[in-house]
């Protein structure tokens, strides 16, 4: 008996790589070289390598750590800084000083509500860090991977705690709360650059005021805090085929990249999906042993398939592949069997006369060519439906097949040593089952743990009656979840493959359309069954799914199975989505933080104390490369990779601490303030304003309650008296008080309120809240604008100058101290607004003809006094002369019919008042942003006449008003009537808004009612 085997080589590689360390310090030499060669046969491959080591491999020297902390700034708090040119002499939001780490002279003087602000050098984890005692949290943007590269390493940096040392808070935290404290983060468009830390604040911003409100401000806003009322992205499950693997079998397995479903619009990652996964044949130990123990291994399989025609649609209900619509018979020229497969093929070749050589040719002769099936389809223009275009390229996987538990089982005496020497020189254990394909997600160095497992399969009929087995199991080894394939798993019998796999316009519905077309041919041709079997509740456990036949005796080896399409939820996603839900809750919580708490409620620092902002954080590294738990080229490491899970020389904790001193307490008030101005939003009355109601008090609006607080904590107080020049100062309405009273300008005063009277805000604050109201996620009616406004009732004599005037003085020194701000006025003859209305409105009516009433047309509005005599002796009615008393003129048309024109009211005092008060100033109309304003003090009208609102007398009808003019001076005002008010009555209101549109609602006072009947002129028959 004699034969011969010729073998055809396809190809041959060889590679090479050589490794060298000396250092000269320690005369130490490592080389370590190999040298790796394949062979690829016409059915399989030979692969070897040598490897040669000289020496000991040192250890890699630590890199050089940078400092997480790069500075400590001291920033001017601007809290007051609401109105146009209050801030003057101190930086806007701007760093007084930075605090000095080491040895070196302090910054002295530092304000005591100056805000300490700890700047990073990169992005750290930080959500378990103590911040001045408690936990704050993650912040905005904070990557789900805190692992990021910095040179050639990875680095992990993390914050411990942070903490301010060397004196007491004012007022003192209680014990075991949070002190006030926020991230400051800085964002593109996509994610966070940079961090820093502001400490004894709310507000999570660092310029709140010294960025005016306009489309750059509104633009940085949305850029930071769009995203709030988003979602965090559910955790995606990813789909894996086989599509573009090598066809044919690999000694090291199979790297796949898969497809992650698309989230849902709106939603928020900080992350992508982790997409590898990692296949491998459970048999296989090394190249050389493999090829001597005779197992058919498993192989990647593919042939041309139809294309997804998008105009044709199959059921996406249930995909069920072997009635999948290929309508192309056998396969084509471009499939390549292989193992078991392969073999029968060519034997069936050799039982009918064909030799080795012919093989090749005779399968192209018998198989169909994608290219002319594709050419047909193309010219009938997609009429002809039964000549699908085969331009597609689907594959599958093949399972190996003859796994034994022996070594080299059909091998002789030597080849069996051989195996048995290999196995036991490298602990190899066969596995439990047979035939195994194992899955893993991630890479070697980073692995990943499956949440959920849906695995769609080929199986031999008896793989449903005996035995295929799907295996979950975790790091350990521990088995997580079995699953033996059953009949209940056949598709679409009792199972169904999920319906997002063929979901129309979503990304795995052709790659699924590719491999399940290739499944259904392979299934017919093979007699197979589909199955699906889906592993839940996995629960981030299992970090290994494996596939194959149980080991029993009785039963001979069963026929390969195949892995159509796998698809699994990652721990990582897992992970991903809980950090983002997180982060994101984080951020509601500190920006309605900033939000709801009144300004200036942040606790203060003690003066003259040298204060100490204490930083601890790890920093944790690994090379990017050379290094057993480096990851891949231009992958981080895992997130869940923690410091613990490396070597204890890889991580190194550090403490880090900046000082700094701030100002004295007074010693003379002028020490700490000497212009209160900067804290005043507005005083009633405003300065120099004259005509004062006696009764109407006074009042002034501070920025902040911190007013009060901050001088007290400088070992000062503030109080507000008021003198009149004629030495007869006032008393307090109830006439309790001495002359001329202390009144101290606290919150705890009885004449204090928080309130907001105004409506002013920073520009930071007015852009985010018009931003989170538009989302809708924060609760608008909680939002706190709080002033803080002190109301004196005093009881002032008519027509007499008084100076209003606020102190600073030592506490308990006594004495005057220093004025810090002043408001002169003068008051009127009146109590109150009822007071001048029943004045006014006493007034008899007097009625004058108007020649020519066109010429009062032009009287709109606040006019001149010019303009109001030009007009009247133009209309025939002489200049007007200012009165001594008040006086109501009616004006009628000189027609048959005489009509009502106007009435004109006057007074000896001002009927329409305006005193500074802060005012929103709009976009010109040069300015190129129309978006932007401004707020700034400026005469604001708060005394105006208008047409009354409650309800006319019975049987009376209202007359209609067309405008109302005011005169200069505010004593003259002209109401013009509409057509059509003859026989109906003017009645009018002193309409009072003090505190400006933000302000309590408007107050009315009934001023006049005028009947309109008839001319005086016109007689009676």
């Amino acid at each position: 008996m004699s034969g011969e085997l010729r073998l055809w080589i396809v190809s041959i590689t060889a590679s090479a790589k050589l490794d060298v360390i000396y250092r000269g310090s320690t005369d130490a030499l490592w080389v370590h070289g190999e040298v790796r060669g394949k062979v690829d046969f016409f059915f399989f491959s030979v692969e070897g390598s040598v490897e040669l080591t000289i020496g000991s491999q040192p250890p890699t020297d630590p890199p050089p750590v940078q400092d997480l902390v790069t500075g400590v700034g001291l920033v001017a708090r601007s809290i007051h800084v609401l109105l146009e040119g209050s801030a003057a002499g101190e930086p806007v939001d701007g760093v007084i000083a930075k605090a000095v780490e080491g040895t070196g002279p302090l910054p002295v003087d530092v304000p005591i509500d100056a805000i300490p602000v700890v700047s990073f050098l990169t992005l750290p984890k930080a959500d378990q860090a103590m911040v001045l005692g408690a936990v704050l949290g993650s912040y905005a943007g904070a990557p789900a991977n805190p692992w990021m590269q910095l040179g050639d390493h990875w680095w992990r940096y993390e914050v411990v705690a942070v903490r301010l040392t060397g004196g007491p808070l004012i007022p003192p935290p209680a014990p075991g709360a949070s002190t006030a404290s926020v991230w400051w983060v800085q964002k593109n468009d996509t994610e966070s650059t940079s961090l820093q830390l502001a400490l004894l604040n709310w507000t999570p911003d660092a310029h709140p005021a010294a960025v005016p409100y306009g489309e750059a401000l509104t633009t940085t806003v949305q850029h930071r805090w769009g995203r709030l009322c988003s979602r965090a992205a559910c955790p995606a499950p990813v789909l894996w085929t086989f599509d573009g693997q090598p066809l044919g079998p690999s000694t090291s397995g199979w790297e796949l990249i898969g497809i992650p479903w698309p989230d849902e619009p709106d939603t928020v990652r900080t992350a992508p999906p982790s997409t590898r996964l990692r296949v491998r044949e459970a048999w296989r130990i090394a190249p050389p042993v493999d090829a001597l123990q005779g197992t058919d291994p498993a192989a990647v399989v593919g042939d041309a398939v139809p294309c997804l025609d998008g105009k044709e649609r199959d059921d996406v209900e249930t995909l069920k592949m072997s009635s999948t619509p290929d309508r192309l018979s056998g396969f084509s020229t471009r499939w390549w069997p292989s193992g078991e497969a392969a073999l029968a093929e060519l034997a069936a070749h050799a039982a009918q006369d064909g030799s080795l050589f012919d093989f090749p040719a005779v399968r192209q002769d018998t198989a169909w060519d994608p290219d002319v099936v594709s050419a047909f389809a193309r010219a009938a223009g997609g009429r002809d439906r039964a000549t699908p275009d085969a331009g597609c390229f689907g594959q599958i996987l093949r399972s190996p097949a003859g796994d034994s538990p022996k070594p080299a089982p059909d091998g002789d005496s030597q080849t069996e040593s051989l195996v048995s020497d290999a196995w036991q020189a490298s602990a190899f254990v066969p596995h439990e089952l047979r035939d195994t394909v194992v899955f893993g997600a991630g890479d070697e160095t980073s692995p990943d743990a499956f949440e959920d497992v849906g695995m769609l399969l080929l199986v031999p009929r008896i793989g449903l009656e005996h035995g295929l087995i799907v295996w979950a199991r975790d790091a350990e080894g521990n088995e997580v979840r079995r699953e033996t394939v059953t009949g209940a798993h056949q598709v679409p019998t009792q199972a169904s493959i999920p319906a997002d796999w063929s979901k129309p316009g979503y990304p795995w519905v052709e790659p699924v359309h590719r491999a399940t077309t290739l499944g259904g041919r392979v299934a017919v041709s093979e007699g197979l069954f589909e199955a699906y079997v889906h592993l839940e509740g996995l629960s981030g456990k299992a970090t290994s799914i494996a596939i194959g036949w149980e080991r029993t005796e009785e039963h001979p080896p069963f026929p390969p199975y195949y892995v159509v399409a796998v698809e699994a939820c990652l721990s990582s996603e897992t992970h991903r989505f809980q950090w983002d839900v997180t982060t994101l809750n984080a951020d509601q919580q500190a920006l309605s933080t900033a939000l709801t708490q009144p300004a200036g409620s942040e606790p203060l620092l003690s003066p003259g104390t040298n204060y100490a902002v204490e930083v601890d954080w790890t920093a944790t590294w690994i090379p990017v490369t050379g290094d057993p738990n480096s990851p891949l080229p231009g992958q981080p490491p895992a997130a869940t990779l923690a410091p613990s899970d490396l070597p204890a020389a890889q991580t190194v904790a550090k403490s880090q601490s900046f000082a700094f001193r701030t100002k004295h307490k007074a010693g003379i008030p002028s020490d700490v303030v000497t212009d209160l101005s900067p804290w005043v939003l507005a005083t009633i009355p405003a300065k120099d304003e004259i005509g004062v109601f006696t009764r109407a008090g006074v009042s002034l609006t501070f920025s902040s309650q911190r007013v009060a607080a901050l001088f007290d904590a400088y070992d000062l107080e503030l109080f507000a008296v008021v003198h009149a020049a004629s030495g007869i100062h006032p008393r307090l309405a109830d006439g309790s008080s001495p002359p001329a009273p202390h009144v101290p300008l606290t919150p705890a005063s009885p004449f204090a309120t928080l309130a907001d009277p105004y409506g002013v805000t920073s520009p930071w604050r007015e852009a985010v809240e018009g931003l989170v109201v538009e989302l809708g996620c924060l609760d608008a009616s909680h939002f706190d604008r709080s002033t803080f406004t002190v109301t004196i009732p005093y009881v002032f004599e008519p027509l007499t100058e008084y100076l209003l005037d606020v102190h600073a003085r030592k506490k308990a020194a006594g004495g005057r101290g220093d004025i810090v701000y002043r408001v002169p006025f003068r008051t009127g003859r009146f109590a109150d607004e009822a007071e001048l209305a029943a004045y006014v409105g006493q007034s008899r009516a007097e009625g004058r003809g108007v020649l020519v009433p066109s010429a009062l047309s032009g009287l709109v509005g606040e006019v001149s006094g010019a303009a109001i005599d030009d007009a009247f002796e133009k209309a025939g009615l002489g200049a007007p002369q200012v009165p001594g008393f008040p006086a109501l003129q009616v004006l009628w048309s000189t027609d048959t019919e005489p009509q009502p024109i106007a009435i004109v009211v006057e007074s000896s005092e001002e009927v329409v008042r305006s005193r500074s008060m802060p005012q929103k100033v709009p976009a010109t109309a040069a300015d190129p942003d129309p978006t932007h304003h401004y707020w700034t003090s400026a005469p604001s009208r708060w005394l105006r006449v208008a047409a009354s609102v409650s309800a006319p007398e019975p049987g009376s009808t209202d007359a209609a008003i067309d405008r109302i003019v005011t005169a200069p001076g505010g004593t003259r005002v002209i109401v013009f009537l509409k057509s059509g008010s003859r026989g109906k009555r003017l009645r009018l209101d002193l309409v009072t808004d003090p505190d400006g549109p933000a302000g309590p609602a408007e107050k009315r006072t009934p001023l006049l009612s005028v009947p309109l009947g008839a001319a005086p002129w016109e007689v009676e028959d």
